[in-house]
Order: structure tokens, then C-alpha cells, then sequence
């Protein structure tokens, strides 16, 4: 597609999404040789600084960073989930739609809530870190929250700084009906210094042996309910509708 426009209609502008999984240089440079202008790198490389500074030596143009995704870290159905996602209206509109894998992305979170923590955002203070690679333009996601959502998480990047609570500016850490939002604050103001670890650290290696994360969850995380109670009844979900007990009544024949 992209050759394809850039050969008959040269002057659009093209970018890459997200959804390409731009996370090497090779890939990178592949993309701006057919003629793209701006390149989405995925979430999911947000803290390898090493890999951002070489795709930024080595590629040309526009290099753009979702900042306020609360995905799992290098989540295994991030494809699959956003695939789904985009033929989701077939199900909608027959009353059957379940998002499976929204569902278990939510009860790992609130089973182990330092998955929140490792979740590839990066916080507004945290900005001026990517400007000093030469990584000058950030995607907010959103766009499906109502217009105050959208407007306070604009407000927040903007200034470089919010003093609530980070879930108030990511996406993936809110509402799961219906279940309602898992119930775990992160503090924002406390995560001062909380990048700094990821200039040494490749996290596609693992947790072994690393408790980074862990030890600045116990330091940001509070809690406002029963978590345990909030993971046990989205398995408890998950348990109907794998095992084929759920039923969603067909809106029409």
C-alpha cells in the first residue's frame, strides 16, 4: 500500500502504525526506503533507550511514541487483541461481542498489580528523556474516553507534569465491565527516578533476578478494595466463557 501511494499519488503523506511493529532498525529502515514520512514505533520499546537511539542514528524523518498505554509488557496477544478489536462491530451489532483478551489482561493486572507498573507508559515529566534522543512527537491514546478524559491526559503531557494518580492518564488501567475499575491507585508523583533504571536494563531478557519494579510498586500502589476479590470474579468470568457457559443472547436472528 504504501508503494503503491507513494508511486500514484506522491505528495500524501504516509504513516506507519504501531501495528507494524517497527522494533528494529532493519524494519525501521525498510519503511522509510518505500517513502514513509512518519514511523509509530510500538509501545512495547518505550524503555529501550538503546534500540530508540539506534533507530533514531540510523533513520531519517518522523519517529513518533505512544505514552499512555497500560498494556502488558511485551504482551504475547497484543496482535491477536488488537485484530479482534478491529472486527468488532460484526459482534457488536449482534450483542455477542467479548473481549477476551481485554478480560485477562485485566485479571493479570489485578492478580499482580506490579504489571501496571511495568506497563510500557511513559509519564508526562518523563517527556524531556525521549526530546534528548531526538524523539520529538508523542501519540496520546484515548480516543474512545469521553471528552474530559481526552482533555485532562492532553492537559497533563502538555505542562510535563500531573499531580493525580497516573490511572487517570492510561488507557488499559480503567473500567472492565463489568466489573468495574481495578481497584489500585498508582501515585505519579512518587515515580520521580523511576526511568532511570531502564538505560541499563533490556527487559525482553526477563524479570529474573531484577526487582525494579516490584520495589517501586510497593512504594506507588495503593489500594482502594479488594483486588483479590476483583481478579477472582474476572476469572471466574473468563472460566464461563472458555469453559462455553457464557451466553450472549443474539440481538438478531
Amino acid at each position: 500500500m504504501i508503494e503503491l501511494v507513494k508511486r500514484r499519488f506522491p505528495e500524501l503523506r504516509v504513516h506507519v502504525s504501531t501495528l507494524a511493529d517497527v522494533d528494529t532498525v532493519d524494519k525501521a529502515l525498510f519503511f522509510k526506503r518505500l517513502g514513509a514520512e512518519a514511523l509509530y514505533l510500538p509501545e512495547y520499546i518505550n524503555r529501550d533507550f538503546k534500540l530508540l537511539k539506534a533507530i533514531r542514528r540510523h533513520v531519517e524523518g518522523e519517529l513518533v511514541l505512544t505514552v499512555n498505554l497500560g498494556c502488558l509488557l511485551h504482551c504475547p496477544i497484543r496482535d491477536y487483541h488488537a485484530n479482534y478489536v478491529s472486527h468488532a462491530a460484526e459482534s457488536l451489532g449482534r450483542g455477542c461481542y467479548v473481549d477476551y483478551s481485554l478480560a485477562r489482561c485485566t485479571q493479570m493486572k489485578a492478580a499482580n498489580p506490579v504489571e501496571m507498573v511495568k506497563a510500557p507508559w511513559i509519564r508526562p515529566e518523563d517527556l524531556g528523556r525521549y526530546e534528548e534522543l531526538g524523539i520529538t512527537r508523542f501519540k496520546i491514546a484515548g480516543r474512545e474516553q469521553e471528552a474530559t478524559w481526552i482533555l485532562r491526559a492532553v492537559a497533563a503531557y502538555a505542562s510535563r507534569r500531573y499531580e493525580g494518580d497516573l490511572n487517570d492518564l492510561v488507557t488499559g488501567l480503567d473500567v472492565l465491565d463489568p466489573f468495574g475499575q481495578i481497584p489500585v491507585r498508582i501515585s505519579n508523583s512518587r515515580l520521580d527516578g523511576f526511568l532511570d533504571f531502564f538505560a541499563k536494563k533490556d527487559c525482553r531478557l526477563g524479570c529474573a533476578g531484577c526487582t525494579h519494579c516490584e520495589e517501586w510498586a510497593r512504594k506507588v500502589i495503593s489500594l482502594e478494595g479488594d483486588v483479590e476479590r476483583y481478579a477472582t470474579g474476572v476469572e471466574r468470568f473468563l472460566r464461563r466463557f472458555t469453559s462455553g457457559a457464557f451466553r450472549a443472547p443474539l440481538t438478531h436472528a
